[in-house]
């Protein structure tokens, strides 16, 4: 009866993980294409914008990335601190861009 129920119960855990796993976005970000990143600048969607001291930017897996470690160009979620520098950078899962335009954002690389 015990391993059973220790059966089920992983099984459980198990597929409770990938909805664990998902992040919530802030609510006042913005969505661009990240092109490069040249510390203490970033440049998203042709705009260079200067990242904020602490500031973070999260991996598609939600790892934090120092500024010099970023390499390629994605599409990302960015939000501002009240200086108008960045304060944070989420790249975008394929699923997460279908999500924010089903909510109306757009995503275009002009």
């Amino acid at each position: 009866m015990r391993p059973l129920l220790l059966a089920c119960t992983l099984a459980l855990l198990a597929a409770s993980l990938p909805a664990a796993a998902q992040r919530i976005l802030p609510a006042d970000i913005r969505v661009g294409l990240l092109e490069e990143v040249r510390y203490p600048n970033i440049l998203i969607s042709n705009r260079w914008h200067r990242l904020a001291p602490g500031s973070t930017i999260h991996t598609r897996d939600n790892r934090i990335l120092t500024p010099n470690s970023v390499r390629g160009r994605g599409w990302v979620a960015y939000n501002f601190d009240h200086f108008k520098q960045v304060r944070g950078v989420w790249m975008l899962t394929e699923q997460e861009i279908a999500t924010l335009e089903s909510r109306g954002y757009e995503f275009r690389d002009d």
